[in-house]
């Protein structure tokens, strides 16, 4: 009777193992990576760009959270997440490299992406409408008074 027990033991705890392990898939499912083309890039010192996303015909506004080495340049790809916004990793397969970047507002007319990108512009002290208020040139958040 003892025997039985200790084999009944090891059985259940043998069964008890096996079961409590399963096949568990690290990959979030829910990340949807998508193609965008790099579509507008300032000719002046600006952290922000404009992308076109190939799956809905819409234009993201985007914010790069790296230095200007990692910015883009007109018609590089960018693969990463681009389902809402907030800061996340994107790829650029042209370039060969990973970049932090926030993306601020998705447009569906690029002219009105363009309008409100400049205007982000404008709040965070980018841009041209900000660099010459007031008789005031601005070279990112530094402002040089011209008399």
């Amino acid at each position: 009777m003892k025997k039985f027990f200790n084999y009944a033991f090891i059985a259940s705890l043998a069964v008890l193992i096996l079961a409590s392990c399963t096949k568990r898939d690290y990959y979030d499912n829910d990340i949807v990576n998508e193609a965008g083309i790099v579509d507008f890039v300032p000719s002046y010192y600006s952290p922000y760009f404009i992308v076109y996303l190939q799956s809905d015909a819409t234009y993201a506004i985007v914010k790069s959270m790296d230095g200007p080495k990692f910015w883009p340049v007109r018609n590089e790809r960018l693969y990463g997440n681009f389902n809402y916004t907030g800061k996340v990793t994107l790829r650029n397969t042209n370039a060969g490299f990973d970049m932090y970047v926030s993306i601020i507002a998705f447009r569906n007319n690029f002219e009105i992406a363009k309008e409100d990108m400049y205007a982000f512009e404008d709040e965070d002290g980018f841009g041209p409408s900000a660099s010459n208020k007031n008789n005031q040139l601005s070279i990112g958040k530094e402002r040089i008074r011209i008399k």
